[in-house]
């Protein structure tokens, strides 16, 4: 059992808390109210030392030893008071669920993990996320196809862990007189290289503060052949376009005549990178974060290794208690030295459920350079890289 001082503690505070939301017809900002805190008389063993002593009553009469609940009119609160008061398991008095909103409660006497699928997929071609295109634009060859998976987890100390698949297409069709070349059953011939990355990342992100690192290792695949199965790019794009054919009929999407070759490369790696992050409320519905970071890969096979530089901002709005609305915008810049130097910026709008952080993220990047390691060759009828259209989906638990 907790001593009384620590009871009393929690509730004075609790309800200096409550009696602040009381003053607003808008959601209650608990990022504003972390600041008051330190303008409350810290409550000793003698209760006749708070400033507030009348206003004091037990949750039981009977019982001098039960919680004490507190309130202060609004002239005594900074109006921005929040606070932390981490119990046992089990020994929070089930009375404070009258008192407390839902919103600042929670139960770790199960749960000291917070996890997050999340999943994303990136294509030139339009068509495939239900989009119409333009003439010449998205020709779905060069960088054309992605899709990665993974699963994140947050402990209690706020440490992060990641387990990563993603794979990635280039491919190079062949070409005759500025037409494609086909096969006897009409499909396009097109070499490709499929790109695939095994990675466990820890990082230290939800720890909030201003500065941040991220370290971690993995594998990487890069191969010409129709490997891996259903995780293998090339595979996916050919499942994707036989799937939108049988939906709407032949000829929705093209047939490729996957050429093979002899490379199947298998590497290690590890990365490492150092951010800054900084995020802030504007009144109490807007907020907005922003994060820049920068670090590098060291691979052991040719052109896998590299240095990373990126930027982050993100403007979010509560649409309703819980549910917010963003428009998010980034920077990324890649330099394989020696090798190529690839600039990409993307900009993106998502709905996002904010206790448990489920997302659903639609958004456009566009890149400069391209790779010169894979067949990231530009649109092939109008000599400049496409814009990608990306998918992202996360869900928290």
């Amino acid at each position: 059992m907790f001593k009384q001082k620590k009871i009393l503690t929690f509730i004075v505070l609790f309800s200096f808390a409550l009696t602040a939301q009381a003053q607003y017809d808008s959601p209650f900002d608990t990022a504003s109210v972390a600041r008051g805190l330190s303008k409350v008389t810290t409550l000793k063993d003698d209760m006749t030392k708070l400033n507030v002593p009348s206003r004091c009553q037990p949750f039981n009469k009977s019982d001098p030893n039960t919680m004490v609940a507190c309130s202060a009119p609004a002239e005594d609160i900074d109006n921005s008071i929040i606070t932390k008061v981490e119990f046992e398991p089990g020994k929070i008095d089930p009375r404070l669920n009258d008192v407390i909103p839902e919103e600042f409660r929670k139960d770790t006497k199960d749960k000291k993990t917070a996890c997050i699928i999340r999943f994303k997929m990136m294509n030139d071609n339009k068509e495939m996320i239900g989009m119409n295109q333009e003439q010449g634009s998205g020709d779905d060859v060069g960088r054309t196809h992605s899709l990665g998976l993974s699963v994140s987890c947050t402990s209690d100390d706020g440490l992060s862990k990641t387990f990563s698949y993603d794979t990635e297409l280039y491919t190079n069709p062949q070409m005759a007189n500025g037409k494609y070349v086909r096969d006897s059953e009409n499909r396009i011939k097109q070499k490709f290289i499929s790109e695939t990355v095994f990675a466990f990342v820890q990082d230290n992100i939800n720890q909030g503060k201003a500065t941040y690192w991220k370290r971690g290792f993995g594998f990487i695949n890069k191969t010409d052949k129709k490997t891996f199965g259903p995780l293998s790019s090339a595979n996916q794009q050919e499942w994707f376009h036989a799937t939108l054919n049988k939906i709407s009929g032949e000829g929705s999407a093209v047939t490729y005549n996957y050429e093979q070759g002899s490379m199947n490369k298998w590497g290690g790696f590890v990365t490492m990178s150092v951010g800054l992050q900084e995020h802030a409320n504007l009144g109490n519905r807007c907020r907005v974060s922003l994060s820049a970071e920068t670090g590098f890969r060291a691979g052991s096979i040719k052109d896998s290794s590299y240095w990373n530089a990126s930027a982050n901002a993100q403007v979010s709005y509560d649409i309703t208690k819980g549910n917010a609305i963003y428009l998010r915008g980034r920077y990324d810049a890649t330099d394989r030295p020696g090798s190529s130097f690839v600039r990409e910026q993307s900009v993106a709008v998502g709905f996002q459920r904010n206790k448990s952080g489920t997302y659903v993220e639609v958004g456009t990047m566009k890149q400069q350079g391209n790779r010169t390691d894979v067949h990231d060759i530009p649109n092939v009828h109008t000599g400049k890289n496409d814009s990608m259209i990306f998918l992202r989906l996360g869900y928290g638990f």
